[in-house]
This record gives structure tokens, sequence and C-alpha cells, in this order.
């Protein structure tokens, strides 16, 4: 009876979490103007959705946001994990407290903190503000990713590892980092996903020239009533199949043996 109102929970929670991107892809292929009452099949809005090249660019944009920022934090935040896991002086414990800080702060207080600085310092508008601000919101979620896999880490390899001649970055990199390897995985894929998904940082510090993928989506949604958007979200979310098929394969997710 309990292995039965467990699945009975299991697949209601499961219909929860996919009737969102059910609905998305029925107004998606609706050929109505509006999402919804669906009329018709039609493939118009893909087609839509493919053929404008400022969305296109507003995508690559934030893709290239994306990586630049998540490999950035990512090197910073492996470097200062790595002093907070080993190190004993005092002052790691008010850095490590600060490290994650931005994590409980709202995006968009956190941009209009960095709309005063990047107008005083004529930043505003430009990738360069979009990438420090990017970088505060991805370098805490690594960080303590990071922390967490090196605090189940084992040195004795790493260190036996240097007594056989290996030098200290080598050895790191040989035993560690390879015993972290899943934990970095995952860590990169939601840095880039926090980042790509983001509107209100861009909005606050974009501009119409540098307009990021959610950014312009969601000004386009604001003004518009059709299904251009949800083209868009379906588009996204088979694009990132892959990516949730590797963070699973790096966690070791095979299956759920409850079902």
């Amino acid at each position: 009876m309990e292995k039965i109102a467990s699945r009975i929970v299991t697949y209601f929670i499961i219909v929860l979490i996919c009737l969102p991107v059910v609905l998305l892809a029925l107004a998606s292929v609706n050929e109505n103007v509006v999402p919804y009452p669906i009329t018709g099949f039609s493939t118009q809005w893909f087609s839509e959705a493919l053929s404008r090249t400022d969305y296109l660019m507003a995508a690559l944009r934030s893709v290239f946001i994306s990586v630049t920022v998540m490999a950035v934090s990512g090197v910073l935040a492996m470097l200062l994990a790595v002093a907070v896991t080993r190190g004993k002086a005092r002052w790691l414990k008010p850095v490590n407290f600060l490290a994650v800080l931005p994590i409980f702060i709202p995006h968009s207080v956190m941009a209009f903190a960095m709309l005063v600085m990047a107008a005083s310092t004529g930043l505003l508008g430009s990738l360069t503000i979009l990438f420090i601000a990017y970088l505060t919101v991805a370098f805490p979620l690594m960080y303590r990713a990071f922390v967490g896999s090196l605090q189940h880490v084992n040195t004795d390899v790493e260190n036996a590892a240097r007594v056989f001649g290996m030098t200290r970055t080598r050895a790191f990199m040989e035993t560690t980092m390879r015993a972290v390897s899943r934990g970095t995985v995952v860590a990169a894929v939601m840095a880039i996903v926090a980042v790509f998904n983001d509107a209100s940082i861009s909005t606050f510090l974009g501009s119409t020239n540098n307009q990021l993928f959610a950014t312009k989506l969601f000004t386009y949604m604001a003004n518009e009533y059709d299904s251009l958007a949800a083209a868009y979200g379906i588009i996204m979310f088979l694009i990132a199949v892959p990516f949730i098929l590797l963070v699973s394969r790096a966690m070791g997710v095979k299956q759920f043996k409850a079902m």
C-alpha cells in the first residue's frame, strides 16, 4: 500500500512539473494569433523565431556572457574554496560568509546598486558591467559547490602524489580536481543557466544595443500577446535537454527505482 501511495505521489509531482512544458508546447504550435484557445496546428511561430536575427544575436550575446562568466568565476571560486577548506587563518571565516552573501541579495537590488557605479564610470550599457554583475551571481554558486566537494575529498592521495615527485599544482590537478569533477560540471551548468535566464540585471545595466536574450524576450512578452515567446521557450527547452542529461550523469542519476 505504501509503495502504491509513493508511486501516486511521484507521478503526481511529475505531472505538475511537466504540465507547464506541455501547455507551452501546445501554445507554440497554435495557428491562432493568441496562445489560447487552440484553433489548429502550425509551425509558423518556430519559423518566425528562427528568422529573427535580433533574437539570435541576443542569444549569442547571452551565451558569450554566460560561458565567460562561468569560466572566470569557476577559477576564482576554486582558488577561494581551496583556501577556505584547507586554510586555518581566522580571516577565512568572514571571507567565507562574504563569498556566499550575494546569493541572498535579490538580483534587482544588486543591479540597482551597480547602476550608480556603472553610470559614474561610463560603463552603463556595456558588456563589461554586465560581466561584472553576473560574476557576482555565478561566483557564489560555484564557490558553494566547490566547497561542498572539497570538504569530502581525501587529501592523502594528493600528498602521496607530491611525495612521488609531482609538483603541488600537478598533484592537485591529477587527484583533487578529478575527484571533484562531477561537482565542477554541475556547478558550471548551474552558473550558465543562472546567467542566461536572468533578465533583471540586464534590464537595469544593459542597453538596446547590448540586450541579452532573457531581457529581450521579457520585453516582448510585456508588450505582445502571441505564441512567439512559447516557441522560444520550447527551443530553449530542447537545447537544455543535453545539459540536463549531462548534469544527471555527472550526479550519478541513472533511474528512479521507486517507479
